[in-house]
């Protein structure tokens, strides 16, 4: 039987939405305000999966938490997003991003990625799910 463990965490991030080949009307009529310089609260839910081991757990939340803040918090907070993604930073880009960057490091500690989601608002957020 496979069982969850979730942690939550959060990180604050500057971005603008742009298509760097695309007119500011285009940009503007596509992502509103929002192709304005602008940042926001992230909190990043993280969902692992896993057999039960013999110390009663699939993976201590620290270490789930280590991972997380090793390969998202410490490089994405207080950062301009645009700078260090080449797609264009939709919360759901960066869910991309960020899988790719956590998948592995999960594998290396014998569980797999199973959830990953990115409130970029309290109200608006994207789920990415195995």
């Amino acid at each position: 039987m496979k069982v969850y463990a979730t942690i939550d965490m959060n990180f604050e991030a500057a971005h603008k939405l742009v298509a760097k080949d695309k007119a500011d009307e285009v940009n503007l009529n596509w992502y509103g305000k929002c192709s304005n310089l602008h940042g926001h609260n992230y909190k990043i839910f993280v969902t692992v999966q896993g057999d039960i081991q013999e110390n009663g757990m699939i993976l201590n939340f620290v270490k789930i938490k280590d991972v997380v803040r090793e390969k998202i918090i410490k490089v994405y907070d207080h950062v301009m997003i645009n700078d260090l993604i080449d797609e264009i930073p939709t919360a759901e880009n960066m869910c991309l991003v960020f899988w790719k960057l956590l998948d592995d490091a999960f594998l290396d500690l014998n569980v797999s990625l199973y959830e990953l989601k990115l409130y970029e608002t309290e109200n608006s957020c994207v789920t990415l799910r195995r």
